[in-house]
């Protein structure tokens, strides 16, 4: 029982999150409790602020600085005092617990509001409905927190510290996004590669970059190969009534998506195809787009070893006896050359954007009006099904009838169902998507000089269509992507009539990409 002069040290605690909250912030829990001290005759010993909650249970620094003082002054505390009890504990097990092993040492752990005498016959139990009612507000908290993560997960935010790779900055809309680290991003890129050479184990890679990985555990390391956002998506964990699910993130990725799963298959043990494949690609990544001009046919790609024992690397046709014969680097050379000409006007650019933009927004209109309309269709289906009920029940139908008609309308409801579960599952931030795909126009060469083998092929895929064919020291006439054919020939169309400022009227709107289709990405 409290009585005046007794010795208290005051105990104050917050989280980060709650320090703005009025009622919550360390400055206002002090003036409380000094206050209540003073119009109760307490002796204000220290006061104890708790900062930090990083800690479940009572492991925290504060709070082991109080025991301590109390282990080595016995006798000179009679009270510890907390503004409620949700400042002490969230936790009533531990908490009553702590209350009996404090009682033991003769000092009363007690509260400015919602505590009641525990010498009274009702104290103990309200004491402990209030422990309660604490323990549950910390699980709602938890739970409100878990799920707007995984709201922000699923539009392409990743929700946690930022992984090995990566930083976290701040986007237009003023949201955190990850970005590529400028050092370890390289470190990633590295380990990947080798990795999927098939010539080192996990071990060794982490031996070889321990202190680029600022001495990472092997723990650490395995799930770093495992993380699947390097890729440039995330990882949806299933929760009890959603499955798991991979969505396109909004960040940009640090791998390809065909490394990692070659990564993943050698973590798993399973076969994986010869490393000359992948050296193949690496080497030669233009061969399956360079046209033999006599033979009608795609060039391949090999080495020729010299007298000075030193290899050259050539495409070359199929037929032996062609002439056509290019090293690969002059071809590099003369491809570099030819993308540094393809100009893309960044008015054009910009005026594509907005058009996509317009398509995209009427996309999500439409996808919402679809969401409604199935809504509707299965709240008509239910109010069937329940009135087919009520009719077999008055015996207004016979039994046969009654399962016919029931197994109709319920496979009716499944296949509604299985539609707006498509709807759910499928997310893709087709705007920042097409973001990044606009930004790589104006700066081909940069994207093809540091791009990967297969990511060289997947950008000469996705802007020209047709074979490339070279005579000498030209690349001959090549034709485009509709997409990019499309923005040279408004451009020569602006220049023709001497229009100095485009709009959407310049027939762009047919390049907006149809339903279902998705940007094309590096």
């Amino acid at each position: 029982m409290q009585h005046k002069g007794m010795n208290i040290i005051a105990y104050c605690r917050v989280s980060t999150d709650e320090q703005a909250e009025k009622g919550f912030s360390l400055g206002y829990q002090e003036e409380a409790l000094k206050r209540y001290c003073d119009q109760n005759g307490y002796n204000l010993i220290d006061v104890y602020k708790e900062d930090f909650t990083g800690f479940k249970d009572f492991n925290r620094p504060q709070w082991l600085k109080i025991e301590k003082f109390v282990k080595n002054n016995k006798g000179k505390i009679q009270g510890i005092l907390c503004l409620r009890w949700d400042r002490f504990s969230r936790n009533e097990p531990e908490a009553s617990s702590k209350l009996r092993e404090f009682k033991k040492k003769g000092i009363e752990i007690f509260m400015t509001e919602s505590y009641a005498d525990p010498k009274s016959i009702e104290g103990d139990f309200l004491n402990s409905i209030h422990m309660h009612m604490a323990q549950m507000e910390s699980k709602k908290i938890s739970q409100r927190t878990k799920e707007g993560m995984r709201r922000g997960m699923i539009e392409g935010y990743w929700m946690y510290n930022a992984p090995f790779g990566y930083m976290k900055i701040k986007n237009d809309s003023g949201k955190s996004i990850l970005s590529p680290h400028p050092k370890q991003s390289l470190v990633v890129q590295e380990i990947f590669k080798k990795m999927a050479s098939g010539l080192y184990s996990a071990g060794e890679l982490r031996k070889m970059y321990f202190l680029e990985l600022n001495r990472m555990s092997k723990t650490n390391f395995h799930y770093l190969l495992k993380r699947i956002v390097f890729t440039g998506q995330i990882e949806v964990h299933a929760t009890e009534n959603e499955p798991k699910r991979i969505v396109r993130g909004v960040h940009p990725p640090i791998i390809t998506v065909e490394t990692f799963n070659r990564v993943q298959d050698i973590l798993e043990g399973k076969k994986i195809k010869p490393r000359s494949v992948l050296q193949n690609v690496e080497m030669y990544p233009l061969k399956s787009f360079i046209h033999c001009i006599d033979h009608n046919r795609s060039f391949t790609g090999s080495g020729s070893t010299s007298r000075s024992k030193k290899i050259y690397h050539y495409y070359h046709c199929n037929i032996s006896n062609c002439k056509h014969r290019f090293s690969i680097k002059k071809i590099d050379e003369i491809f570099i050359g030819f993308l540094s000409q393809l100009q893309f006007p960044n008015e054009i650019v910009c005026l594509y954007s907005e058009v996509l933009e317009d398509a995209l927004e009427k996309r999500r209109e439409s996808g919402a009006f679809d969401k409604k309309e199935l809504k509707i269709k299965m709240e008509k289906l239910s109010s069937r099904l329940l009135f087919l009920k009520d009719q077999y029940f008055d015996q207004e139908i016979d039994s046969q009838n009654f399962l016919a008609l029931k197994i109709e309308i319920e496979s009716e409801i499944q296949v509604l169902k299985l539609e707006e579960e498509n709807c759910k599952s499928v997310f893709i931030p087709f705007k920042s998507l097409f973001d990044d795909s606009l930004r790589i126009l104006p700066d081909l060469v940069r994207y093809y000089r540091e791009a990967d083998g297969l990511t060289k092929q997947k950008l000469v895929g996705s802007i020209f269509s047709g074979k490339i064919e070279f005579s000498d020291n030209e690349v001959r006439t090549i034709p485009y992507k509709d997409f990019i054919a499309r923005i040279f020939l408004i451009s020569s169309e602006l220049q023709s009539y001497n229009m100095k400022k485009a709009d959407k009227n310049v027939s762009l709107f047919s390049l907006a990409p149809p339903q279902g289709l998705e940007p094309w990405t590096l």
